[in-house]
């Protein structure tokens, strides 16, 4: 059984560096994609800031340069530089897919969400390891999850088929005939059970066989959860049943397999400290 708490360092200071960070990452694309698209939102948003008012385009402009600008200081400032180099990956990823050269290529949409969160992974194991000792979050990991969400994020774009439409996205479900979608379908399903299986043999192989409790009940859950998604998505008919897999089924499934992987790389990381202590006896 694999046990042993990490200690943590200032955890006040950390946490606010992580919410600073997720915040950030979050407000970097929100008020790209905000500034440039004010009539869509207005069609399909019209609450956000620009179509309600609150904010002019402008406005949107400045508050772009000036947080593109400044956070990344911010970061180097407080000691992060990794954290800052991310945020800058972030950025450019973010011009790259939404200022210029926008490619139109559903690949390189369903591609961004995936390579942002990676970064934002990345950043946040660089704030951690500033305050847990050994707390090096593996890096082939966070692959592995974002490879499986690359593989799946297109789930989301079956309830808002008419929105990328009129906004000119061209995503799976428009540039797929009926059939496509249909085989689209089945291979997802099957390739998201055996992702969830391979999570679990993943697990095993990292754990050495050594699973506790909690790492065994997240195992279990997020191999459940992506049993379940694939077979919602697989009998989804209506764009309220895509949304509901999504946003029910799929996104829960996401938290629990980064949840249970950040377990996994503890563990192993303990089973790894004390095979070289036993080495150095």
């Amino acid at each position: 059984m694999i046990t042993g708490a990490p200690s943590i360092d200032r955890p006040v200071v950390l946490l606010a560096k992580v919410l600073l960070a997720a915040l950030t990452t979050e407000y970097i694309f929100e008020i790209c994609n905000q500034t440039l698209s004010p009539e869509e939102d207005a069609r399909n948003r019209p609450s956000r800031p620009i179509p309600a008012g609150l904010l002019s385009v402008r406005g949107g402009y400045i508050r772009w340069i000036a947080v593109w600008t400044l956070s990344p200081l911010v970061f180097v400032a407080t000691g992060a530089p990794i954290a800052a180099l991310h945020l800058v990956l972030t950025m450019a990823r973010t011009f790259f897919c939404y200022v210029w050269p926008k490619p139109p290529h559903w690949f390189w949409k369903n591609l961004y969400t995936p390579v942002a969160l990676f970064f934002l992974l990345r950043i946040l194991n660089s704030l951690v390891v500033q305050h847990i000792p050994n707390s090096e979050m593996s890096a082939h990991l966070d692959s592995a999850f974002c490879l499986w969400l690359f593989a799946t994020i297109h789930m989301q774009d079956f309830h808002d088929v008419e929105g990328d439409r009129a906004a000119g996205r061209r995503t799976l479900p428009i540039v797929l005939s009926t059939l496509q979608i249909r085989h689209l379908r089945r291979f997802t399903a099957a390739l998201t059970v055996i992702a969830a299986m391979l999570f679990v043999g993943l697990g095993v192989q990292r754990c050495e066989g050594s699973f506790d409790l909690s790492i065994g009940v997240l195992a279990s859950l997020q191999f459940v959860g992506g049993c379940a998604t694939a077979g919602r998505f697989l009998l989804d008919e209506t764009a309220k049943q895509g949304e509901t897999t999504y946003k029910r089924f799929h996104v829960p499934t996401a938290l629990v397999i980064v949840v249970y992987l950040s377990l996994v790389n503890h563990a192993a990381s303990l089973i790894s400290r004390v095979c070289e202590a036993s080495l150095v006896i």
